[in-house]
């Protein structure tokens, strides 16, 4: 019985591949791959432009630049994508509203630190 159910669940995934596979989530979007600078990479990442122009996509002209410039590109991403803003805007929030809380008089307490070298109090 185990067998048969097995047999039959199969049969179904795979009746089903052909329909999923012509799924094309990437129509109407337009994706740059940034590629390493090293040659050595680069097959990679033809592999990866293939595949998502199979996809649907429509892939513009890579970029090539240094791996720490892609990890900057990738984090900094990935922060606007989880904040919905970018890394600068909490700063210049928080100095907009001591300039606010000093003109106004508010009385406001802000947490803060500062980079000490010997002076404490």
């Amino acid at each position: 019985m185990k067998h048969h159910i097995f047999t039959t669940a199969m049969a179904f995934a795979l009746a089903a591949a052909p329909v999923m596979a012509q799924d094309k989530p990437g129509e109407g979007v337009e994706v740059r791959v940034i590629m390493p600078a090293q040659i050595e990479e680069h097959f990679h990442h033809y592999v990866l432009l293939r595949a998502l122009q199979e996809l649907g996509y429509t892939t513009a002209e890579p970029v090539e630049a240094e791996y720490q410039t892609m990890h900057l590109a990738v984090g900094g991403g990935e922060l606007v994508n989880l904040m919905g803003t970018s890394a600068w805007y909490a700063p210049g929030a928080a100095a907009a509203q001591m300039v606010e809380s000093i003109v106004r008089d508010q009385k406001r307490i802000f947490p803060c630190c500062a980079w000490l070298q010997g002076e404490y109090g």
